[in-house]
């Protein structure tokens, strides 16, 4: 794989967190976020480690798409398909695209929509936060269209992120991830949203004294200690299946009855 070159639009918490695992694999990473952010994303280069300068600012996605084999979208869900309409068309003819979103379907839509017939498309989503190593933790790869030959070289490139490989299609992905992660990060937002109104931290509740009551508790103030945009995409992809969520629960209410 000599002179394959990776390429990173977002340079968010996951974006970086690429760029260092694909960078420590040998390979060069050019990263690029808002043309806007250009000179602080160069700063933030300079202080990570690179020490043999394989992570590459660039101005922006024309720069990134124009000459890289595998080219990572890391933008939120809600923003990716303005992103893809704006850099699609300058990705290198036979690159492979993907994407790192929570949600396929708009994300995949999009590439269909933006990028030639000649562009590969091989997304994928790392099933943990950017705080966590890649290695051991879930990876969902989604095959879109690709070449047998390029998508060997995209699961030969991935596979330096260590993380155990889950072959899924974006529709059953998209289903697996409502009914897990939607529905359980909303469930301790509510009860955050809950100990809020009620005025007390849950720790210093006797109410919530009992082990299960602190996993609760940890959990809840894991994901209040992400980032909000991740849970925008989620609540996209929520709403594609909330008719089916308040059928089988009203269901489950009949039951009960």
């Amino acid at each position: 794989m000599d002179g394959i070159e990776i390429g990173i639009i977002g340079a968010g918490d996951m974006g970086l967190l690429y760029a260092r695992k694909f960078s420590g694999a040998g390979f060069r990473v050019n990263i690029c976020d808002r043309p806007e952010e250009f000179e602080n994303l160069k700063l933030k280069i300079s202080q990570m480690s690179n020490p043999d300068n394989l992570i590459c600012p660039l101005e922006d996605g024309y720069a990134v798409s124009r000459r890289s084999d595998y080219i990572i979208y890391s933008v939120e869900a809600y923003n990716i398909s303005a992103v893809v309409k704006l850099y699609g068309k300058a990705t290198k003819m036979g690159a492979i695209v993907g994407g790192q979103t929570s949600v396929k379907r708009p994300e995949i839509e999009a590439f269909n929509k933006y990028l030639y017939d000649d562009v590969n498309i091989v997304s994928i989503h790392s099933l943990h936060g950017p705080r966590s190593d890649t290695k051991g933790q879930t990876l969902a790869v989604i095959r879109v269209r690709a070449s047998d030959e390029k998508f060997e070289l995209a699961i030969n490139i991935l596979k330096c992120l260590e993380s155990e490989m889950l072959f899924i299609g974006a529709e059953e992905h998209d289903k697996i991830t409502a009914n897990t992660q939607a529905a359980t990060h909303i469930c301790y937002l509510s009860l955050g949203t809950a100990w809020k109104s009620q005025g007390y931290y849950p720790w210093e509740n006797p109410m919530f004294s009992h082990n299960i009551d602190n996993v609760k508790i940890s959990i809840a103030l894991h994901i209040y200690g992400s980032k909000s945009h991740v849970y925008s995409g989620k609540i996209l992809l929520y709403n594609n299946y909330s008719s089916n969520f308040h059928r089988l629960l009203i269901f489950d209410i009949l039951q009960r009855l």
